[in-house]
């Protein structure tokens, strides 16, 4: 994990809750291959609508991920050959930033299924999200996420 110390706090968080209501229920969802199918303008809508320090950074983002990244590809075996790839979603593998920007690129989906499932919580670092909840909630709710 990138941030031990996120993930800490998301563990304590996940035993108070259950402590405070053993009967509920933990999902945990991990996006697979997440940071390749990161919407960029998503998280441009949010870094745009965030007021304070976030909304600072759009101009140093945008230098990155404003326009189509190209990426390139030795081919060990065929000598000198080198293939140009265009990034045109996700978020660059090693991005310092990218744990936030993915963040800030679900934050959207993650507050709509707040508002729809008001009797479950959501503690979510990166791309696994913990779902916290009454056993019959979570279910819906995970019948809700498998069907998408």
């Amino acid at each position: 994990m990138a941030n031990c110390g996120g993930y800490k706090t998301i563990i304590h968080g996940l035993r108070a809750t259950l402590d405070l209501h053993p009967d509920w229920v933990v999902l945990q969802v991990d996006i697979r291959k997440a940071f390749n199918t990161v919407s960029r303008e998503e998280f441009f809508r949010e870094l745009c609508a965030t007021i304070g320090f976030l909304d600072q950074l759009f101009p140093f983002v945008s230098s990155f991920y404003a326009h189509h990244s190209s990426l390139y590809l030795s081919h060990c075996s065929r000598g000198d050959e080198v293939s140009h790839l265009s990034s045109k979603s996700g978020i660059h593998q090693g991005d310092p930033l990218g744990g936030a920007l993915f963040t800030l690129a679900h934050l959207h989906a993650l507050r709509t299924m707040a508002s729809e499932h008001p009797l479950c919580l959501f503690l979510s670092l990166a791309n696994v999200t913990h779902i916290v909840g009454p056993l019959e909630a979570v279910l819906r709710l995970s019948w809700q996420l498998f069907m998408l």
